[in-house]
């Protein structure tokens, strides 16, 4: 996991989300297109909320869902 104060949105790969055991129905359909780090254009594949704890907080974040290839899998920015 990455956490960049940078990062206007949250961002999870799907092979992420598939080994949460999640279901492609859970994800709400968006049509945006997200710029990546290399100026290239991501389309994410939905939205979904999941509880994401650390420590002993525990938060609902909406995570944009995208099929990438990099070094981390999720990527935590700023609400």
């Amino acid at each position: 996991m990455l956490i960049d104060g940078g990062a206007v949105i949250n961002l999870m790969s799907y092979s992420v989300f598939k080994k949460l055991g999640r279901e492609d129905d859970k994800l709400v359909k968006t049509n945006l297109m997200l710029n990546g780090i290399w100026g290239n254009l991501i389309e994410a594949r939905g939205v979904v909320s999941i509880e994401l704890t650390i420590g002993s907080k525990s938060l609902a974040t909406t995570f944009f869902i995208v099929e990438v290839q990099g070094n981390y899998s999720v990527i935590l920015g700023h609400d």
